[in-house]
């Protein structure tokens, strides 16, 4: 029938739709786990849903980078744009529609794992409407194309793309 932003179904979308912070978490978790991976770098995560969300699946220092970022508890803020060259601080970087910092954690990539559900800010691609609720979808071909320019291996769990573990060949 037809893919909805990565997802097989109108009812998976939707549930993802629903509970889409928690939903990222624990795909990440399930990816990178938690006992491995102490150290994670939320970028864009500007309201805290992601970073609360990762710290309830089992992360123990979560970090938001973002320059317009809000205070969520347990998770420190730093207000400023993600630059690559912070990935080497932490053991994980991932990107909840990061709005203008996808090309960045991909780069970033190269030096660390990476897991990111990419942002739709461009909006030059026709909206998709589920059930009555807008979705402005990302270009897959342009990330999926950024991704083998930088030299950085990716797989997908439905929207998000996310690199190979530590260790994978």
């Amino acid at each position: 029938m037809g893919a909805y932003l990565g997802f097989s179904s109108v009812k998976e979308c939707e549930s993802f739709l629903r509970n889409r912070h928690m939903w990222f978490a624990r795909a990440v978790a399930k990816r990178f786990p938690p006992a491995e991976h102490r150290r994670v770098v939320d970028v864009g995560g500007y309201t805290g849903h992601t970073a609360q969300a990762l710290k309830k699946v089992g992360y123990r220092v979560v970090v938001t980078i973002d320059p317009e970022g809000e205070r969520s508890p347990g998770v420190a803020l730093r207000k400023r744009r993600f630059l690559v060259q912070d990935a080497q601080g932490f053991d994980l970087v991932v990107g909840f529609r990061p709005c203008g910092a996808s090309q960045k954690i991909i780069r970033a990539g190269k030096y660390r794992p990476v897991a990111l559900l990419p942002c739709c800010c461009s909006k030059i691609w026709p909206p998709i409407v589920v059930r009555g609720k807008t979705i402005w979808p990302y270009p897959i071909s342009g990330i999926t194309k950024f991704f083998h320019t930088c030299g950085v291996k990716f797989s997908r769990v439905g929207p998000v793309f996310m690199t190979r573990k530590r260790g994978d060949a």
